[in-house]
Parts: C-alpha cells; structure tokens; sequence
C-alpha cells in the first residue's frame, strides 16, 4: 500500500538535447550539454549526492517494534526509481568506448564520479590544445570557407567548455594566419579599427577571394 503514493516522476528525452556523445577527449564539453540539464530538471542533487539514498525501510514504532515488521520507505522507491532513471539517461549520452567504463556501477553519483575523475584533467589539458590550436591557425592551401570554419569550430569548442575567444581575439587570430596573398585587405582592416566582428570579416574575405 505505501508503494502507491509514490509520485510519478516524468524525466523528459536527454538525445535531441545532448548533440555530442561523451567520448576520450571531449568530457568539457559532454558536461556542459549534461549538467545544465540536470540541473533544470532538478536532478543534479542526486548526482552531487546533496540527495542520498533513503532508507529502504520505515522504523517501526516503539510500540510495535517487537511484532511489526518494517515498512518499505516509499521514500526509497521513489528516489531509486528516479535514479535509475537517471543512470539510463547517462548512458544513453555516452559513446561505445566510454560506456564499457561505467558498467557494475549501480547509482548515478558513482557513474558521474568515475567520468569526473577518468576525463576532467585530460579535457583541460584539451582545452589547452584548442587554445593554441586557434593561437596558430594558418590558412594555407585551404579555401577562406575553410579556414574560417576551422576557427569558427575551434572557438565554439573553447566557448562549450565555458573559456569563450572574444571577437576581437578571434578576428586577429585569422587575419594573422591568412598570409602574404592576403596583406592587402588584412592591412586595411588594421588600418581602420574597430576590428570587423567574425561574420563581417567572412564577407569581406570571401569577397576578396573571389577576386
């Protein structure tokens, strides 16, 4: 009987909100699709572990104590029910390779831990890579459609892991990797600050290619 009053709890379809499976290098930016998630569909207090486990069972009474056999805690079934719940969705957003790491783990703040501690330290050292990646970039033999989308993707990763590239940090990194064949147009730009913002810069540049 006390299992009926157990609220039924509604956890909405994480797939066609996380975009990136987690995989060996990108946990930065796994976390930043997955937490704030969480986070708004009041879950989070069970990966922090803010909310643990109840108790399965109901004290009884000290009346009643020496012939009464304990209750089930609907308290416990509740939170249990959720949390696998919760463990299926974190699976669900990992990739093949990294899922094979979770397995034998039965709550979701020890599958959450064991990626936190297996991934945090080498996305940060990634993140690192992507910043001097975007520090570097040179256009080449590329196309300007190209090389603009590899820097355009480069600052998208750093601003998924919460270390945005400024605009302006951003124009500069490309107008100094475009080369000689673009001197002109890269020293008129200096020449007339403000700098252009990333999407005007785009229409210039390829306006200047087609030339």
């Amino acid at each position: 009987m006390a299992s009926s009053s157990v609220p039924t709890i509604s956890i909405p379809n994480i797939s066609h909100l996380v975009s990136v499976k987690l995989s060996d290098t990108n946990y930065l930016v796994w976390e930043s699709q997955v937490k704030p998630f969480l986070l708004g569909q009041n879950l989070w207090r069970f990966v922090d572990g803010s909310h643990p486990c109840p108790s399965p069972t109901l004290p009884p009474s000290e009346k009643s104590k020496c012939s009464t056999p304990s209750l089930a805690n609907p308290d416990y079934v509740s939170w249990f029910q959720t949390d696998q719940s919760l463990i299926s969705i974190l699976r669900a957003t990992l990739s093949e390779s990294v899922l094979s790491q979770v397995i034998g783990f039965s709550t979701s703040k020890e599958i959450w831990d064991c990626l936190k501690q297996n991934f945090s330290q080498q996305s940060l050292a990634n993140s690192a890579q992507l910043k001097f990646r975007l520090f570097s970039i040179t256009k080449g033999s590329r196309s300007i459609s190209e090389y603009l989308a590899q820097a355009k993707s480069l600052a998208d990763e750093l601003t998924a892991i919460q270390e945005p590239v400024s605009n302006s940090d951003l124009v500069t990194y490309v107008l100094r990797g475009l080369g000689i064949d673009y001197q002109m147009i890269v020293t008129a730009i200096l020449n007339f600050p403000p700098l252009p913002s990333f999407s005007d810069l785009r229409t210039r540049l390829l306006a200047f290619e087609g030339q």
